[in-house]
């Protein structure tokens, strides 16, 4: 889970998305 959050924060796309949901899933 941990490598997949590094790859998304590499992925402008990605990380755009995880910044709406995906905050408390790296939690």
């Amino acid at each position: 889970a941990l490598g997949e959050a590094y790859q998304v924060l590499s992925d402008p796309t990605k990380r755009d998305i995880y910044d709406s949901f995906g905050k408390s899933s790296i939690s």
